[in-house]
């Protein structure tokens, strides 16, 4: 009887090339590519030259990867940064993407495919952050990942709305799908609360910026803010790790913590314009030291990314700057006053520092002008429209010393330059917009089935009955509301918000800050933590205050009872020189305004608005 074959015993070998050790057949290894791949006619893929300390932490290792999950498919290539290129990443992506749920899948998907283009609409640099910190930590580790399918399934009920926040409807199965992920990352992080590793630490990060993209996108502004407060001591803590600052060489640990740094730059800057007075002495200014020690004389650029970062850190300084001088009563002097000389120092150091960042921006554009695309030429126009908006801050500081709060109406010709890049960025061809917007009788006309009031109680349980400021949809004629209204966009980097929203306060021209506004509720857009439709709302509010209060001032002086016409109409015991908000609700709060009249007699925010989103 012939003896059973016996199979000839030999050691597994882990070595060969990667499309052989899929198929689980030897490979000769032969380089570059193995012959057989090449005689099969085969990609070969080559070899994996990470080492084991590498491997160990790549995706196939990590406890929730199931292997009984149906949905897994291919994992897509994430496309590097330049900077990325050639550098050892600290977690190896994956080459399948495993899901929980088809839900999930989707959600992811759609943050992949949708949500990274939009959120990096202008900026290459935010690429670095979303394709190299989030979607390939999104691989590895699994609170990143329950985010992201959190923030992708947010995303795509946003998208199909007519406003800057969804719905609050707990109701909706997606809207409960994304809370039930975010959850799960949260408890994710809890479950290695304390680790040291620094892939930990990153990843821990890079939730709480996800988490503040959620919290924006759901209206929840204080949320929003208090965890961008969390990730920004948490980067305060990396960057003082003697492992970050030291002078090794370039890893693609210190490229992710640059763009956290720059990510975290443009969410501070609009963080402050959010928050009420009392709580701007406490805002960490992390950022205006850093951009300080940048020597103003030696500035080149060798990147539009690069020119974007210069120039938020000059609007961070200068924010800082202003929060000091009011703080001491220092900034928009009135007429005659005489600063100090270490604030004049100080202004001036902003000025050069501003002054030598346009002029390496319009060398770099010489330079490289037959090189720019359509995407940089846009990039290019939203760099001058935040410069636009430095320049009208740093002049308006000497011209307060000779016109106290009318300086505003000598920088019209910024104004009117910030819309014109607007409209240029927006892609708006539209004309009229002024007449596009209702006056406060028409509001209050087509206000007349709605609750137009609401009651709120202070802190002593005193009870107060306020007027609530009108949506978008009834401040914007029916008809353009209904016809021209855009699709909402949901961007990261700051955008044409903020400066059209600051056209639409400090311009008192009647047409040139009804333009504005117009721009903001026809163009529904959240830019981080900014709102195009809550910045117009409150901007519109503000000027018909002014325009009513200038047209009763008038009339009771000389009987004249003729329009606005110009910015001079309005005189200065009249404007609204402060926009306070305090936080009453989830997606409710009080907006207080406090004119140049009732400042001089030491009152504060006596008109009060309630303000829902």
């Amino acid at each position: 009887m012939a003896k059973p074959r016996v199979k000839r015993h030999h050691h597994k070998v882990k070595t060969g090339c990667t499309t052989c050790r899929l198929r689980r057949v030897k490979c000769d290894e032969g380089k570059p590519s193995c012959r057989r791949c090449t005689t099969a006619g085969r990609i070969c893929d080559g070899y994996d030259q990470q080492s084991k300390a590498a491997i160990s932490l790549s995706w196939e290792n990590h406890p929730w990867t199931h292997s009984w999950t149906p949905f897994v498919r291919p994992a897509a290539s994430v496309e590097a940064s330049p900077e990325s290129y050639a550098l050892p990443r600290l977690l190896l992506p994956p080459r399948l993407l495993v899901f929980d749920s088809a839900e999930e899948q989707q959600s992811y998907d759609f943050f992949r495919s949708r949500s990274v283009g939009e959120l990096t609409e202008v900026f290459h640099i935010d690429e670095t952050f979303w394709n190299l910190c989030v979607l390939q930590m999104s691989m590895t580790q699994p609170a990143v990942r329950y985010a992201v399918a959190a923030l992708g399934a947010m995303h795509r009920i946003y998208a199909t709305g007519d406003t800057t926040a969804i719905p609050a409807d707990a109701s909706d199965s997606q809207t409960r799908f994304a809370l039930e992920q975010c959850n799960r990352s949260i408890k994710s992080l809890l479950e290695r609360r304390g680790s040291e590793a620094r892939a930990e630490k990153l990843s821990t990060l890079v939730a709480c910026i996800l988490y503040t993209c959620l919290a924006s996108i759901q209206g929840h502004q204080r949320q929003s803010i208090m965890h961008l407060r969390n990730g920004m001591k948490l980067l305060d803590n990396l960057v003082q790790q003697k492992d970050v600052n030291n002078s090794g060489p370039w890893t693609s640990y210190h490229t992710q913590i640059q763009s956290f740094l720059t990510t975290l730059s443009s969410l501070e800057i609009q963080a402050r314009s959010l928050m009420c007075e009392e709580d701007l002495p406490a805002w960490p200014t992390r950022t205006r030291i850093r951009g300080s020690s940048f020597p103003p004389t030696d500035i080149r650029f060798s990147s539009l990314s690069e020119a974007r970062d210069f120039f938020e850190s000059v609007l961070n300084d200068f924010q800082c700057f202003v929060l000091e001088r009011d703080a001491e009563n220092e900034w928009l002097l009135s007429p005659g006053a005489s600063p100090r000389r270490s604030v004049m120092d100080d202004y001036e150091l902003l000025v050069k520092k501003h002054f030598f960042g346009v002029e390496a921006l319009e060398s770099f554009i010489a330079k490289h002008d037959d090189d720019l695309d359509k995407r940089d030429q846009k990039t290019i126009l939203m760099l001058r429209l935040h410069i636009n908006i430095v320049e009208m801050y740093l002049r308006v500081y000497p011209l307060s010393l000779k016109h106290g709060e009318l300086a505003w109406d000598h920088l019209e010709p910024f104004y009117l330059r910030i819309i014109r890049l607007g409209r240029q960025i927006l892609g708006c061809t539209e004309e009229q917009l002024a007449s596009l917007l209702c006056s406060p009788s028409e509001v209050e006309k087509n206000s007349t089935t709605t609750t137009t009031t609401t009651t709120t109680h202070d802190h002593s349980g005193k009870t107060h009955k306020y007027p609530k400021i009108p949506p978008a949809a009834s401040i914007l004629k029916k008809e353009q509301y209904t016809q021209r209204q855009h699709g909402p966009v949901f961007a990261f980097s700051q955008g044409v918000v903020g400066p059209l929203s600051t056209v639409a306060v400090m311009s008192r021209s009647p047409n040139v800050r009804r333009e504005a506004i117009a721009l903001l509720l026809l163009y529904p857009r959240r830019e981080g933590l900014w709102d195009s439709h809550t910045a117009g709302r409150v901007a519109w509010v503000g000027m018909c205050l002014e325009e009513e209060m200038a047209l009763k001032r008038r009339c009771h002086h000389n009987g004249e009872e003729r329009g606005i016409k110009v910015a001079s109409d309005i005189p200065a015991e009249c404007r609204v020189r402060v926009v306070d908000m305090k936080y009453t609700g989830a997606r409710t709060g009080e907006i207080h305004y406090n004119t140049g009249k009732q400042g001089e007699a030491g009152e504060k925010g006596k008109v009060v608005k309630i303000l829902e989103w």
